[in-house]
């Protein structure tokens, strides 16, 4: 098959679910192109400090676009695993608050004049694609609701949206995720296809779909290549890496610490255990800083965005794993990329209750009160490393390799054909 994907996660740093997918097909001898979304900001990560870049420009208002010096439908394509990918290079937009967006955000996508420019953008590049690198698909799997009109409007094909769990939370921005849940009516009619990473999402959504339509849930996944059990030598070296003392306790939240983030959550676990450091792996978000800001710089290292291997050494490195998000109707839904790679590792999970959890509540020291946080943080800490959990725990993320995955999704794709 001749697939697009239309990414909403760049081609860089750790590889989530829409890049596991196309590298997994590539390499099951499908033809693969990848459309890599720009991206509107980095952030800056220092040893008891946190600061974040934005792209400087004036506010002109929402629809004010900035000149970044480039085509925005222009591009580079390289061959990345086996697989074409394309970045398109972004013509900034101000988005909300006067912070500069490009196409979207990493993992939010923060404005809806984004969601429309990056739609314009994947339009004129599927129109230029046959002259342009002589690829014409057969499907295109799309990551983000808002694309699928842009496509249906100039592909004839099929059209498969997998449906993700990190849609914008009503704590960030009630508007925005009124404007998702608009997108998402508007375009699941489009599709001829859709999947979900859990049940609870696919339910949601299903109702949507046109009669007959296939739909399926097919899980995430881990790359159990980097995600595994601790090794005393690179976890020594990891820990020293990041300045953590032999006595002291090492928690770590992998993932983008934005909105969803409870600080009440993490401040209690931080009082429970006064000698622990807290590292957090991955992007932070303006909300997400404004967060690590309010809790004691001496005890959280906001390591920041690492390689895949770099990041997967942190968390088998740490004592205790956390997943604490708010506690609010919006995120029951998410199970999270990084549960399959916490479970991988063997280590204690801390995470609150969440509808789309339970099915793990046996390996997991789930929350939903103050006193079920204190008493399963405490749990975790004094966890032994022969408890039955750990093997437990592990052999879930087994069957949950990317390699399964893969295969599941290329019988889907062949089930709409």
């Amino acid at each position: 098959m001749r697939i697009l994907v239309l990414a909403s996660i760049p081609f860089e740093g750790m590889r989530r679910r829409q890049q596991q997918v196309a590298l997994g097909l590539a390499e099951r001898g499908h033809d693969v192109f990848y459309l890599d979304p720009p991206r509107p900001f980095r952030s800056l990560i220092h040893r008891r400090g946190l600061e974040l870049e934005e792209i400087p420009i004036e506010d002109e208002g929402e629809d004010a676009a900035v000149d970044a010096g480039a085509d925005p439908a222009a591009s580079d394509a390289e061959d990345v695993a086996g697989i074409t990918v394309r970045t398109v290079r972004p013509q900034l937009r101000v988005g909300e608050k006067g912070v500069a967006m490009a196409a979207m955000g990493r993992w939010g996508w923060a404005t809806r004049v984004g969601w429309k420019h990056w739609s314009d953008e994947v339009r004129d590049v599927m129109r230029a694609l046959p002259g342009d690198v002589s690829f014409a698909p057969e499907i295109v799997m799309v990551y983000h609701p808002a694309l699928i009109p842009a496509v249906r409007e100039t592909f004839d094909g099929l059209i498969a949206f997998d449906c993700l769990d990190d849609f914008p939370s009503l704590a960030r921005s009630r508007s925005i995720a009124t404007a998702y849940e608009d997108v998402l009516n508007a375009g699941v009619p489009l599709v001829d296809g859709m999947t979900a990473p859990n049940r609870y999402i696919l339910e949601s959504w299903e109702r949507l779909l046109r009669p007959g339509v296939p739909q399926a849930v097919i899980e995430h996944g881990v790359d159990l290549a980097l995600f595994r059990p601790a090794e005393p030598t690179r976890t020594a070296a990891t820990r020293k890496a990041l300045d953590i003392p032999a006595h002291a306790k090492m928690v770590c939240y992998l993932g983008r610490t934005d909105a969803r983030i409870s600080y009440e959550d993490v401040q209690t676990m931080l009082e429970l255990e006064k000698d622990a450091l807290f590292a957090f792996v991955g992007e932070v978000a303006p909300e997400g800083r404004a967060i690590l800001q309010r809790l004691p710089s001496n005890r959280i290292i906001p390591v920041g965005p690492l390689r895949p291997e770099q990041a997967a050494d942190v968390v088998a490195a740490a004592d205790a794993l956390i997943f604490p998000f708010r506690r609010e109707p919006h995120l029951e839904q998410i199970r999270g990329l990084k549960l399959y790679e916490y479970l991988a590792t063997g280590r204690p999970i801390v995470a609150s209750f969440r509808r789309a959890l339970k099915a793990y509540r046996e390996l997991l020291y789930l929350y939903a009160t103050r006193e079920e946080l204190e008493a399963g943080f405490r749990a975790a800490l004094m966890e032994p490393e022969d408890a039955p959990a750990r093997g437990q725990r592990i052999e879930v993320a087994q069957e949950a390799a990317w390699e399964k995955r893969v295969v599941e999704m290329e019988g889907f794709l062949r089930q709409m054909g």
